[in-house]
């Protein structure tokens, strides 16, 4: 979220990432307009674990965050200060159905050419299941319509990530 900028963002699973979630605080994002939580990151590296919250920015843990950044976190944590993530690798695996995490040695997300091999739907015992954040409407920011616009508008679901374990919502 950059200068001036408000929203919210609940739910989401990220995965090897480079980066967390960024509030940019020179210039200022509308942090009283913003809302968020129930967010999960995973890693395998020690370097994008050190980023889950970035250095320089707003971005604020949140009890309602996956794995609990007090797991990770030094006591004290500041917004935007550096830390060392060590403790957050690999931790909480979200358990897809076709997808190898810890990555396989030697593989990094950007040699993938195709994720069309790969299933992220959860697995049974996934952690992210339940643990989403419903009490929120989405933005209808764009026409309903099949062809120019979203083809429908689904409500928050109850796990994190696109992929709903009961098979409503991202059927792609």
């Amino acid at each position: 979220f950059e200068e001036g900028a408000r929203g919210i963002f609940y739910n989401n699973a990220v995965i090897n990432c480079k980066f967390g979630p960024r509030i940019v605080g020179t210039p200022a994002a509308d942090t009283a307009h913003l809302m968020y939580g129930n967010n999960y990151q995973y890693t395998d590296s020690v370097s994008v674990a050190n980023q889950f919250f970035p250095v320089g920015y707003l971005t604020k843990p949140r009890t309602t965050d996956y794995p609990l950044p007090s797991s990770y976190l030094p006591s004290g944590y500041q917004p935007g200060t550096k830390y060392d993530g060590t403790n957050a690798v690999a931790k909480l695996n979200p358990l897809f159905l076709n997808y190898p995490l810890p990555s396989a040695p030697g593989i990094k997300l950007r040699d993938i050419a195709s994720v069309s091999q790969f299933n992220f739907r959860l697995q049974p015992t996934s952690p992210l299941i339940g643990k989403g954040y419903t009490g929120f409407t989405p933005m209808k920011m764009v026409v309903e319509d099949p062809i120019f616009g979203v083809s429908e508008y689904t409500q928050p679901g109850k796990d994190l990530g696109a992929y709903q374990y009961n098979g409503v919502g991202n059927q792609h």
